[in-house]
């Protein structure tokens, strides 16, 4: 096993540049490693830019319309079918939630990704919060970038291995830390470089105006067909709109769902919802904006 060592400044501006995360992933598919790749941040944020303009980078040729990805058949049946290609599962909340490790596509999904190594493909998925993911996926993950704000990213890499312990993304320490610091009333949150696995920040540019049509045509028609086959089959979630087909948001104050997209509004069923469920779920955005004062170099390994 060949591991690449890199030094990098413990600064926030440090420039972890695409190609150089591109040339990890490269390495990974050489080695026969799995290539498991994690946007998080709040919507809005620009996961999937950033999504897409990595993939662009890759050795495997990225087809925007066929290899974004928004259901959990599609994803599926994408790892059976493609050999050598890239897959983007572009709300993975849809694909992979950890409070559905019961349900048996989920199950078949997992299977997947820990017995299609060999066939050399790279999956990048996005999500509102890294660790609502399947505890299977987290394990599986090499790399998660959480988007802070538009443009910028920061870096996050697990140990290089691990005999015992079932966290190796340190999510307990890390829930530590933030309410550590909300309680201190720190207003711009935990600094990356006490966040555990930190690795660097990447910063990207924003799609041309081409792609961006391009991306956001892709986006309403695949969501779309999405929503219109879960409601034939009688399974369209109470959180989307029945005109629109687009998700709502829950106020919890009035008990009611309110779209996005249009005026319509709606009560929430008759049901004790959990504050964890993805209707009511708060990402709350961090902002990294302070570097360390102590240190200004850090040896990271990364294979």
């Amino acid at each position: 096993m060949v591991a690449k060592t890199f030094l990098l400044k413990k600064l926030y501006r440090n420039p972890v540049t695409i190609d150089l995360i591109s040339k990890w992933v490269d390495n990974r598919i050489e080695q026969k490693k799995d290539a498991i790749v994690i946007f998080s941040g709040a919507r809005g944020n620009g996961k999937s830019t950033g999504a897409i303009k990595l993939a662009k980078k890759f050795k495997h040729k990225f087809r925007m319309r066929t290899d974004i990805l928004f259901s959990r058949e599609d994803v599926i049946n994408a790892f059976k079918k493609k050999e050598k290609g890239v897959i983007i599962a572009d709300e993975m909340i849809m694909v992979g939630y950890r409070r559905e490790f019961h349900n048996r596509i989920q199950q078949e999904f997992i299977k997947l990704l820990n017995t299609q190594r060999d066939k050399g493909n790279i999956f990048i998925a996005c999500v509102p919060n890294f660790a609502n993911l399947d505890k299977d996926i987290l394990s599986l993950t090499f790399l998660h970038i959480h988007i802070a704000k538009r443009g910028t990213g920061y870096l996050f890499c697990p140990p290089e291995s691990s005999i015992f312990s079932t966290d190796r993304w340190k999510l307990d320490e890390c829930k530590k830390l933030e309410e550590r610091f909300r309680a201190k009333n720190i207003a711009k949150g935990v600094p990356a470089w006490k966040l555990p696995n930190f690795v660097g920040t990447m910063c990207f540019t924003k799609l041309t105006d081409g792609q961006e049509e391009r991306y956001q045509g892709i986006k309403d028609e695949k969501r779309t067909q999405f929503f219109e086959e879960t409601s034939e089959s009688g399974e369209l979630p109470f959180n989307v709109c029945r005109d629109c087909k687009t998700k709502a948001r829950y106020i919890r104050s009035k008990e009611i769902y309110r779209c996005n997209s249009c005026p319509n509004t709606w009560n929430a069923p008759e049901r004790k919802i959990d504050v964890t469920t993805p209707e009511v779920l708060e990402v709350i955005p961090l902002d990294y904006s302070r570097g360390s004062r102590k240190k200004d170099k850090i040896e990271v390994t990364i294979e």
